[in-house]
């Protein structure tokens, strides 16, 4: 009875600490666009498109899922190609509205994605 009870408190550390983790990540991203409305308040900068910031919280998040992922099997496995390409679409997303970029001109990054799933997915 004593070895499980110590099993689930150590079960609820680790779940604590894995929801602690991903604090971070928003935290990061609300300092990152305090910083920069700032900037554009007191200096020249303009800050157009500022939401688009918000976008890390989802990239940031699938691409720690790929992190993980590789740390515990020492290589990118399937399971990290969804994570993967869609952190990747995300930032570049993130990276058009914020610096008004032409999607013209970025669709060949939908075969890259593609092929690196495809690779991805492919490897066991």
């Amino acid at each position: 009875m004593g070895d499980e009870m110590k099993d689930l408190k150590d079960e609820e550390k680790e779940g604590a600490a894995e929801g602690n983790g991903s604090n971070w990540i928003v935290a990061l991203v609300m300092i990152v666009v305090g910083i920069g409305l700032l900037a554009s308040n007191f200096t020249e900068f303009s800050f157009n498109n500022w939401w688009a910031l918000f976008m890390l919280i989802p990239a940031t998040g699938m691409l720690r899922a790929v992190w993980v992922d590789y740390q515990a099997h020492g290589h990118l496995t399937g399971r990290s190609t969804g994570p993967l390409i869609g952190g990747l679409a995300i930032l570049v997303m993130m990276g058009v509205f914020l610096f008004n970029l032409s999607w013209s001109g970025l669709w060949p990054l939908g075969l890259i994605f593609g092929g690196i799933a495809v690779w991805l997915g492919s490897r066991r």
